[in-house]
């Protein structure tokens, strides 16, 4: 009875110790600082329970905490199982289809393949028809699939990546650039209350030291804005043009309609391959599907995407200017910033390069830019400046100090880049002539020759510093 008394005790101080070591799985293993330190083995640390069955206290079991899967990765995953499981199918249909007597094939093969596109393409519609939206503030419409919540989820783990990579390079909470930045956005809030989409955001300014001139928003209200960035930047009214433009990329969801907008591209490509694999053999099915997915994602992009991109670009340069109008910064400084930036590029454009850097060539980036020209921003903020200056007399701001005009500054940029483009074009047209040997072509070259040291003589590289600086 004895022997049985001191077994039972045995095994329940074994399911005890196994017990304490399972319930703390959930325990964080390793602290922030040594995140990179490696997990220890379950079943080493369970033995190490085993061997330590006399000690009155268990030592708890710990590994790092459970991060949640990316919603965005979920859905894409979920696309390609969808997109696979789709090929499949249609595939497996075209085999069953051509075993089928002659007498039982009734209707051709390339009338179901239509029909299949037919359905598919109905489905689709009536899936984005759906998913048909309003933006927020603007009264846009748009397809938007991803809620606030899914954005704002991706956008805590983007966070943690980015604290994560940046570590060691934030500027702490004192330091006179934060104060700078978090200033201006405080001004902006407290002027903008009565806008619902700020509710419920927690905002928050990450400084990040860096030679970036680059500046980013998250959906859940985290700011990050590198020091390059605001070196570049000459007022606090300027900082208040980039910082309205951020927070109007999370107002208005712009995150989520741009991930609504790759999961769309994604979408329409399953019609197109179902058809192919259900009319072609596998060897020419496999060739037309590489070539198909390069090609649709080449026109997606350009004939969807892209505009979509500058489009969202562009109500963010208009709605930022309206949020800082109504914080009574002055709205001027969106038109300067822009010019400024724009006679930065084609002073970059002087520069001698490998590849080609030709006007054409120029004019055909914009069309393979997320972003539009920066000359256009600051043309259609022009534009639109009644606009700002009437809200900011609703506001009751104070009327803009006459002694300092950026409008004026910003038309002294666009003249420079206006001779620069003038420039560059000239070199352009004479490395085309140069090896002709034709006497009136040699003529014109000589004239254009004379426009380009005309022109030459009125940039100086000091008085683009100054301008740019």
């Amino acid at each position: 009875m004895e022997r049985v008394t001191l077994k039972l005790q045995h095994f329940s101080k074994l399911f005890l110790s196994t017990r304490g070591c399972l319930l703390q799985h959930r325990r964080p293993l390793v602290t922030r600082s040594n995140i990179k330190a490696k997990t220890v083995n379950i079943f080493d640390r369970h033995l190490r329970c085993h061997k330590n069955l006399n000690h009155s206290k268990i030592q708890p079991f710990q590994t790092s905490s459970r991060r949640p899967v990316n919603p965005l990765i979920l859905l894409m995953l979920k696309m390609r199982v969808t997109k696979g499981i789709t090929l499949l199918v249609t595939r497996f249909l075209r085999k069953r289809y051509a075993k089928l007597p002659k007498e039982m094939q009734i209707i051709s093969r390339s009338k179901i393949a239509m029909l299949i596109l037919f359905v598919s393409f109905n489905s689709i519609a009536y899936y984005t028809y759906q998913h048909y939206g309003t933006t927020p503030i603007t009264g846009r419409k748009r397809w938007i699939v991803f809620t606030k919540e899914q954005a704002v989820a991706i956008a805590d783990e983007t966070h943690k990546e980015l604290m994560e990579e940046y570590e060691g390079n934030y500027l702490p909470e004192d330091h006179p650039l934060y104060q700078r930045c978090d200033q201006v956005l405080q001004e902006i809030l407290k002027s903008n209350l009565d806008i619902e989409q700020f509710k419920g955001t927690n905002w928050h300014i990450n400084v990040v030291d860096g030679n970036i001139l680059n500046a980013f928003v998250l959906p859940n209200g985290e700011i990050y804005i590198f020091t390059e960035m605001l070196n570049f930047l000459q007022s606090k009214d300027e900082l208040a043009v980039l910082l309205g433009h951020e927070i109007t990329h999370a107002l208005l969801g712009h995150s989520q309609e741009q991930h609504t907008y790759l999961m769309l591209g994604e979408l329409l490509l399953i019609p197109i391959l179902s058809f192919i694999w259900f009319m072609f053999d596998d060897i020419v099915a496999s060739i037309a599907h590489i070539a198909s997915k390069r090609v649709y994602s080449t026109f997606f992009k350009i004939g969807f995407d892209l505009p979509k991109s500058r489009e969202m670009e562009s109500e963010a340069d208009m709605v930022g200017l309206k949020l800082i109008s109504k914080a009574c910064m002055d709205p001027r400084y969106g038109v300067l910033l822009w010019d400024r930036m724009n006679l930065i590029e084609e002073v970059e454009s002087l520069v001698p390069k490998e590849e080609d850097s030709s006007r054409e060539t120029k004019e055909l980036e914009k069309y393979f830019s997320t972003h539009p020209p920066s000359h256009q921003r600051a043309l259609e903020i022009e534009e639109n400046m009644p606009l700002f200056i009437s809200l900011r007399k609703d506001c009751n701001c104070d009327n803009l100090p006459a002694w300092v005009d950026p409008l004026r500054a910003a038309q002294e940029m666009r003249k420079y880049s206006t001779i620069i483009r003038s420039q560059m074009k000239l070199k352009s047209e004479i490395a085309k002539q140069e090896s002709s040997k034709d006497e009136g072509t040699r003529l014109v070259m000589m004239e254009k020759q004379k426009e380009l040291e005309r022109l030459n003589k009125l940039v100086s590289k000091e008085e683009l510093q100054a301008l740019i600086q």
